[in-house]
């Protein structure tokens, strides 16, 4: 069984963006949510309300950096911990440091914030490949895996309590 996913016109594909400056929330999900409408877009002001979610529901996570609470960072780092959801750092925080930092963490994509509302264009165009790479990614796991499932299917079976942990740690049982 050889898996194929592509992000197709029919597809919704879920944001969660959190920040804690409201105005950032609702221009975002506007913008956003007018230049496709298969994009929809849930806004959370509490970095802290997304240890209450099903983040599996989420195609991608779109974070400030500096928030009251937490930064970005700590934030991927927390959702690191509970699912491989693609996650955006997007922020009005012009640093070459928060970027690297951003990209050492483990962080899918970085974006700086402007005044100009055309840069969500830029945010969109962010997101939907990084959804897509994220899925393209799953779908060579999940290919590699029935690969070697087939072929330990009889075989070495000291390898199968490996196999099982890889299979469920990546959602593939």
């Amino acid at each position: 069984m050889v898996a194929r996913l592509e992000i197709t016109d029919n597809d919704v594909i879920k944001v969660l963006h959190v920040d804690d400056e409201e105005d950032q929330l609702i221009f975002a999900k506007l913008f956003l949510e007018q230049l496709d409408d298969k994009l929809i877009v849930d806004s959370l002001s509490n970095p802290e309300g997304v240890l209450k979610l099903q983040l599996s529901k989420y195609d991608i996570i779109v974070s400030d950096y500096k928030m009251l609470n937490m930064n970005g960072i700590e934030l991927f780092k927390i959702v690191r911990k509970r699912s491989d959801v693609p996650f955006i750092l997007y922020t009005g925080k012009s640093s070459e440091e928060v970027e690297d930092s951003a990209y050492e963490a483990g962080i899918d994509g970085y974006l700086m914030k402007k005044i100009d509302p055309s840069h969500y264009s830029s945010l969109y165009d962010l997101i939907m490949l990084t959804v897509a790479r994220h899925k393209r990614r799953k779908i060579v796991t999940f290919n590699l895996v029935n690969k070697i499932r087939l072929h330990l299917r009889n075989d070495h079976k000291i390898f199968q309590p490996i196999l099982e942990k890889l299979c469920s740690s990546r959602n593939f049982d």
